[in-house]
């Protein structure tokens, strides 16, 4: 596998974890164990799901289209994992940071 996204990139930021919250059963419960497994197969997905590859897939593409989860090339099929989005400053440490290196000079 050589860990190059198959198809391209979201205009999403990816998933967060409001996100995460809001999601139908289903798809939280797949993305939580995604993230906990790391890249994943169609198969394994079925496998853990007990669904057949095909609905596996429509779940999948789902996802992909909301953000939360890329589809990355690998040497006999494809790997989905899931897309976290970066972590947002705080801004009450950007303040701080900025008070820190103000000379206290308006």
């Amino acid at each position: 596998m050589d860990g190059l996204p198959a198809k391209g990139k979201q205009e999403t930021p990816g998933l967060t974890m409001p996100d995460l919250l809001v999601l139908p059963d289903s798809q939280r419960l797949l993305i939580n164990w995604m993230m906990r497994q790391g890249d994943c197969t169609v198969k394994e997905i079925a496998a853990h799901t007990q669904q057949n590859e095909e609905v596996v897939r429509i779940l999948l593409n789902e996802l992909i289209e909301k953000g939360f989860v890329e589809e990355i090339a690998g040497e006999d099929s494809p790997c989905y994992r899931v897309r976290m989005a970066p972590k947002r400053k705080s801004q009450l440490s950007e303040k701080l940071h900025q008070a820190l290196n103000s000379d206290g000079v308006d």
